[in-house]
């Protein structure tokens, strides 16, 4: 935004960072303690409070799932992502926000601001860096197989500023996947013009979402739900605390430098699985609706997971999130405003503020803590997905634990359970105490496959919360955990003359440091 100021008698004019008022606001109503729970508001009754799952990681996507889905996006949007209209007027059109952009003459006398008509110009030239800046742009584009203005940052102004330093940091901070967007494009008359319209769809979006107190709406809400179900409560927070961040340093850059260091900055917030995702989501907002949005949304790849994962990070079901209505953010949390039958009826953690959680409830007698193969294999019958032969010979063992209360780690939890409950531990997992399993477990190797997580899952049983006199019940199809598990209870599975499973039918003992559980191994594995 350029502001020319008027007074009498003399004119003075000059030139401003677009939105730095703004972006100083946004920064600083945003420093606070962040909340993550999540607010279910049907209109019906009190909002239901919703505490996501710590932890979660990314939904993850393969380099030839993520191509693949935003190739087939960039064919069926090809009309919405061309000339005439300019990737930044579609990506505000698209999400209803309006240009930020534009020359302003201030008169000091009436402290009024009065926008100029078309044609009429600052008298200020580019200023030395502003000129500096846009040339390291173009060299840039350069780099990237393109020339001139590859990503249309100059349709507005002749140098590099305002939105263009946003979505050119943008571009920089999705350096990971850049070179798989140019890749799944290369067929195209213009393979820049697609990462353009992706760019400016992101960076519109997170402006629009970081604003203070925001209220997203159609396609923005729809695309946030999305967006949480794909990288859970706390990367969507780390984005929005990233991205307030990214448009002050970008405003503050003098040199290319300055805005690639801040690029690269916010790209390690958002880590490549979360890249992909929101690429991929923002391919498949260009040109859409919020009903064509959701439409799209199950043919995308992982949905299936992110489908799990709404229910346990955001407590709604993603195949309804076209009955979202509003999306609203907010120093308190996240409060989603939707229809009754979107909200998850198996998710776990919602109630009302002061009451009893099941996930809090101690473990009892019949309770029984499963490990991952048993966890995907028990989501995979209930989704009615092709088992393998070994998970449904692990099934058919579980069956003579049909009455029990099956339990899982939070650890893995967050990887898509709906059809199990977690359980509470009684230490911190930062604490020495709980640091002490860790080591013991890491020197008898315990989960040689997937190691440290392997470990946590196990550390997490021998601090199960449980009513008084109950041991803990670990069941685990993992040869990487029960054969480890075994040894460091005196038995040698090299010398038992069978498997563990068959050894230890009823489950055997181990105790580390004072803390005894029970350890159940099935075979199939």
């Amino acid at each position: 935004m350029a502001i020319r100021t008027s007074e009498t008698p003399l004119r003075k004019t000059r030139q401003l960072k677009q939105c730095f008022a703004l972006v100083w606001l946004v920064f600083l109503v945003g420093c606070g303690t962040t909340s993550k729970l999540v607010r279910l508001d049907t209109g019906e009754a009190p909002p239901q409070v919703f505490t996501p799952l710590s932890r979660f990681k990314s939904v993850e996507l393969k380099a030839h799932e993520f191509k693949g889905a935003i190739a087939k996006q960039a064919r069926e949007t090809r009309a919405a992502i061309s000339p005439p209209s300019p990737p930044q007027d579609a990506a505000r059109h698209l999400f209803e926000v309006a240009a930020r952009a534009g020359t302003f003459e201030y008169n000091a006398r009436t402290h009024r601001l009065s926008m100029l008509r078309p044609g009429d110009t600052l008298e200020a030239e580019p200023t030395k860096v502003e000129a500096e800046l846009t040339g390291a742009y173009r060299r840039w584009c350069e780099h990237t197989g393109a020339s001139g203005d590859c990503l249309h940052l100059l349709e507005e102004t002749p140098t590099l500023d305002g939105d263009g330093r946003y979505t050119l940091a943008m571009a920089l901070a999705q350096r990971v996947v850049l070179d798989e967007m140019l890749e799944a494009f290369k067929d195209m008359a213009d393979p820049h013009a697609m990462v353009s319209a992706i760019l400016w769809t992101c960076s519109t979006y997170m402006f629009l979402i970081t604003v203070p107190e925001p209220v997203t709406k159609g396609l923005a809400a729809v695309m946030t739900a999305t967006l949480i179900a794909y990288v859970g409560v706390d990367t969507f927070w780390g984005l929005i605390q990233g991205f307030k961040r990214l448009m002050l340093e970008a405003d503050h850059a003098t040199t290319f430098n300055d805005l690639r260091e801040a690029g690269e900055r916010y790209g390690r917030v958002i880590g490549r699985d979360a890249a992909r995702a929101f690429a991929m989501l923002a391919a498949v907002a260009v040109g859409n609706t919020a009903a064509g949005f959701a439409a799209k949304a199950p043919g995308l790849p992982g949905h299936t997971a992110a489908s799990l994962v709404a229910e346990t990070q955001g407590g709604f079901r993603l195949s309804a999130i076209a009955d979202i209505r509003s999306v609203a953010v907010s120093a308190e949390g996240i409060t989603i405003a939707l229809a009754t039958d979107a909200v998850a009826t198996t998710s776990q953690g919602i109630r009302d503020v002061g009451q009893e959680d099941e996930t809090t409830k101690p473990l009892d007698a019949t309770s029984l803590i499963v490990d991952e193969n048993v966890m995907i294999a028990l989501n995979k019958q209930s989704a009615g997905r092709t088992l393998q032969p070994g998970e449904q010979e692990l099934l058919n063992e579980l069956r003579r634990f049909n009455t029990a209360d099956l339990r899982v780690s939070e650890t893995i939890h967050h990887k898509g359970s709906s059809t199990l409950k977690r359980f509470d531990i009684t230490v911190e997992r930062g604490s020495d105490e709980y640091k002490e399993v860790l080591r013991v477990l890491e020197d008898f190797n315990v989960g040689r496959t997937k190691g440290s997580e392997d470990r946590q899952i196990v550390a997490d049983v021998f601090f199960a919360k449980t009513t008084p006199g109950v041991k803990p019940v670990l069941v685990t199809q993992d040869k990487g955990i029960y054969n480890r598990l075994s040894f460091m209870a005196g038995h040698n599975p090299a010398k038992l003359g069978k498997t563990v499973p068959k050894a230890f039918p009823r489950g055997f003992e181990v105790t580390v440091n004072g803390r005894t559980i029970t350890v159940l191994p099935l075979s199939g594995s």
